[in-house]
């Protein structure tokens, strides 16, 4: 499925926040209207964030985040950019909706260059509503949300307070949630906290082998956690679920890694599928006054503007169940390619840069982990060292390496197996080794994976070198 770029995000930040060119009055008139906002829509697609302030009326860009509008331009410009084509000698073309002199809608549509290639991308035509003030073509509002629940910019906060006004809640940062209770947190996520200690590190300390060392008034915060995900989109990286700790002077307080009481994420790369039920914990630090009164804010798209707030010292009296469900979700993205994976020892061509190839796979080879690994730990209970052999071979221009490719392990619990940290496998793939054209590298991946998914379990890869590249399964068997 092509992934579309709509112009609400963050092209219609241009289109939906100005008009004209900067320079003094603009003719009130259909070849005026047209002018402004293509200019407009051109000014974007080569990232020019000074022409697009100056294009924003005050008011608009009042309410608007410059750097973060800077920040979406550099992204757009990324994704665009090409070997192929120059992104300026992508036209942008406009003609008359309708005009009745003060307001106007402009029909926009885009012309490629021959040959041009956006990596499954596409640009939907749509109307931009423009209003003629103070002289010049401007838009008819600031929204910059996204109209596409797939694209870039998929975040909808006003979908995400719809669901919270559903239920009941609301979330603010002035009247946040109760432990306890369950909330939708954006993309496709669903969060419940289930406890709070704010001051953990003693329990922190006696969990490892070495000390951490506090400021005579800072604490060490741990919040514990279950997450659910059951969005369409798949796989779903768990950190874009964020979890922060806002202390009481309003600064967000220090994340730290403390996997030793928990299912911490802080340096993991896992994945999560439709259906997928997550136990996590996070750990914070700050001082003592800050952490006194905190509030948790969370999110479930790095793009999302709407935070829910959540007070973990109030309690709701009891904790909400939250589920998920097993195996491939009738509705996941992802669900088709997943329960028909590619055989063992079949070549996967991924896209025109990478073939993959599963060889052989190992589902427990924790006795040979810690034999090759003296420094490696125990998998915990339930859990077991696994190690996947696959061959990569780079088929693309100039060079990369296999870092390019992503992949995992999932089985029913539709949560993916995390990798196995600093623990190295036997014959452990060279993921340092920088392929050209026709070269292959090949060794162990390895996983931790949970008992209880082993039989399930199947791999998935996806390559980097296109914005909009769907996982691809093979099977371990």
């Amino acid at each position: 499925m092509g992934r579309t770029i709509r112009i609400a995000f963050p092209l219609l930040l241009l289109a939906a926040a100005c008009g004209g060119d900067g320079s003094g009055g603009q003719p009130q008139t259909e070849e005026g209207a047209i002018e402004a906002t293509v200019d407009a829509m051109q000014g974007t697609m080569r990232g020019d964030a000074d022409a697009l302030f100056a294009f924003m009326t005050d008011e608009c860009r009042a309410e608007t985040d410059e750097e973060e509008v800077m920040f979406g331009l550099l992204l757009l410009r990324g994704f665009l950019e090409s070997d192929e084509f120059d992104i300026d000698d992508i036209e942008v073309v406009g003609e008359i909706a309708s005009f009745d002199g003060d307001t106007a809608s402009v029909s926009i549509s885009y012309e490629l260059p021959d040959g041009a290639d956006l990596d499954g991308f596409a640009f939907d035509e749509d109307d931009v509503d423009v209003i003629y003030e103070d002289g010049r073509w401007v838009a008819a509002d600031c929204d910059t949300s996204s109209s596409d629940d797939s694209g870039f910019g998929s975040n909808d906060d006003e979908d995400l307070e719809a669901e919270l006004a559903a239920l009941g809640l609301t979330g603010t940062k002035d009247d946040p949630l109760a432990l306890g209770t369950a909330a939708p947190i954006g993309g496709g996520f669903e969060v419940v906290f289930t406890s709070w200690d704010p001051d953990v590190v003693e329990r922190y300390n006696a969990a490892n082998d070495t000390q951490y060392m506090l400021e005579a008034t800072e604490q060490m915060a741990l919040v514990e956690y279950t997450l659910v995900y059951s969005g369409a989109s798949e796989p779903k990286n768990l950190g874009d679920a964020q979890i922060d700790l806002v202390g009481s002077d309003s600064v967000e307080l220090n994340a730290i890694g403390c996997d030793a009481l928990g299912n911490d994420v802080f340096f993991s790369n896992r994945q999560m599928f439709s259906g997928g039920v997550f136990e996590g914990a996070a750990c914070f630090t700050g001082d003592a006054t800050q952490i006194d009164g905190a509030v948790i804010a969370a999110s479930g798209d790095w793009f999302q503007d709407r935070l829910v707030f959540f007070d973990p010292a109030t309690s709701s009296g009891s904790i909400d169940t939250v589920t998920g469900s097993t195996g491939p979700a009738p509705d996941g993205e992802a669900t088709e390619a997943r329960t028909s994976p590619g055989a063992l020892g079949t070549p996967i061509e991924l896209d025109d840069d990478w073939t993959v190839q599963v060889n052989a796979f190992d589902p427990d080879v924790t006795d040979e982990v810690l034999a090759e690994d003296t420094f490696a730990d125990p998998p915990p209970d339930g859990q077991a060292y696994a190690a996947v052999n696959v061959t990569y071979t780079y088929n693309g221009e100039n060079s990369s390496g296999i870092w390019a490719v992503a992949s995992g392990l999932i089985g029913n619990s539709n949560v993916g197996s995390d990798d196995c940290g600093f623990a190295d496998p036997p014959d452990e793939i060279d993921n340092s080794a920088e392929l050209f054209n026709g070269g292959t590298v090949t060794g162990n991946q390895c996983f931790l994976i949970d008992a209880a998914d082993a039989d399930s379990l199947v791999v998935w890869f996806r390559s980097s070198a296109g914005f909009d590249n769907e996982p691809l399964f093979a099977a371990l068997r």
